[in-house]
């Protein structure tokens, strides 16, 4: 059964006030204040202020609710970081959705997370401030796989052969790191090209153009 909280006859309507919004964890929206309370719409600023509760996007909702809220989005986020260490962050809607039963609190709690430099949103990502997406065998592995791929230019090994070359495994989480650092392109689904072998390609494919019609011959001269 639900639980109803110390003060909720209290005939202060401010200690009221908190207990009616401590009972509804998800929020209670602001215009229904002067209905529950039954108090004049005039009085509802100066209650709310002597409650203690706090606005979230026109809802009203506690303190307690949004530090859960809080607490429970960076635990989110630092486990996907745990399990998924090569990607750069976790959908936003998917924290979004698993907060979505406590309400405005969570709103209110992943703005505070951002304000407060805990939590990056870039684009449909979030991530926890220190995380660096990283990979086994590290920077160093990355910098062998780049000079692997310029060194081959336009024909540049996929990633089993990568793998056969250098002896390790775990090259398909390496390069799309190296690609989101612009240092290589993904071209087929496990084949990536370096940027300077594209550019060079670009180049070739241009000055063909200007010469006469683009052929299958010229671009392999």
């Amino acid at each position: 059964r639900p639980r109803w909280p110390d003060g909720i006859g209290d005939p202060s309507p401010a200690r009221r006030l908190a207990a009616l919004v401590e009972r509804r964890p998800s929020g209670l929206e602001e215009s229904l204040v002067p209905v529950v309370l039954g108090l004049p719409p005039l009085e509802t600023d100066r209650t709310i202020g002597d409650s203690g509760v706090v606005r979230a996007r026109g809802s009203l909702v506690t303190r307690s609710a949004v530090a859960a809220a809080s607490a429970t989005a960076l635990e989110l986020v630092a486990d996907f970081h745990r399990k998924r260490q090569t990607e750069s962050g976790m959908p936003l809607e998917t924290l979004r959705q698993s907060l979505g039963r406590r309400g405005r609190a969570a709103v209110l709690a992943l703005e505070e997370l951002q304000s407060a430099g805990q939590l990056v949103v870039n684009g449909s990502l979030v991530r926890a401030a220190a995380f660096q997406p990283r990979v086994e065998g590290g920077s160093a592995l990355v910098d062998r796989l780049v000079a692997l791929i310029e060194q081959a230019g336009l024909t540049p090994p996929a990633i089993s052969e990568l793998e056969g070359q250098l002896g390790v495994g775990g090259i398909g989480d390496a390069l799309p790191l190296a690609a989101k650092a612009g240092r290589v392109e993904s071209v087929e689904r496990d084949r990536y090209f370096s940027s300077a072998a594209l550019a060079q390609f670009r180049e070739a494919v241009t000055k063909i153009a200007s010469r006469g019609p683009i052929t299958p011959q010229a671009l392999r001269d």
